[in-house]
């Protein structure tokens, strides 16, 4: 069952839809995630060179039939408390163990939010369909 509100969903996308370093995209809820999927980094660095050689509806159509191959997950806000509507914002990360293994995981990083508190934060560290990583509060040095 999803926990997330449409309305929350529909906002989600609207500021999505306003940020300017995101032209290919896709938001999806389950349970309790609001997924954010950008195209391919590949397929972004495409965007200039169309923009430049091909009038704007047939480069748009053009990388919609790419886009829709290649998308990553790169952001990640999980409801934490349905009654006050609080979310935490997720990223991907990879790092070594003791023994130089490397592991994937999602990171929750800060203290839970206003879901538009923290989209209005977090949206402007996507650049080239990446997401700029946070540096969470374990991995700064203690003073």
């Amino acid at each position: 069952m999803n926990e997330i509100l449409d309305s929350e969903i529909k906002n989600l996308e609207l500021l999505v839809q306003r940020s300017k370093k995101m032209q290919f995209y896709k938001v999806e809820a389950k349970k309790n995630i609001i997924s954010i999927y950008c195209a391919d980094k590949t397929v972004n660095g495409f965007i200039p060179t169309m923009k430049k050689y091909l009038p704007k509806n047939e480069w748009e159509e053009r990388l919609k039939n790419i886009a829709d191959i290649s998308y990553e997950e790169i952001l990640q806000f999980k409801l934490t408390d349905k009654k006050e509507r609080l979310y935490v914002i997720r990223q991907y990360i990879t790092m070594t163990d003791e023994n130089n293994v490397y592991k994937s995981m999602w990171d929750s990083v800060g203290k839970p939010e206003i879901l538009k508190e923290l989209a209005d934060r977090y949206l402007d560290r996507i650049e080239d369909g990446r997401f700029i990583p946070i540096t969470p509060d374990w991995a700064l040095p203690m003073s």
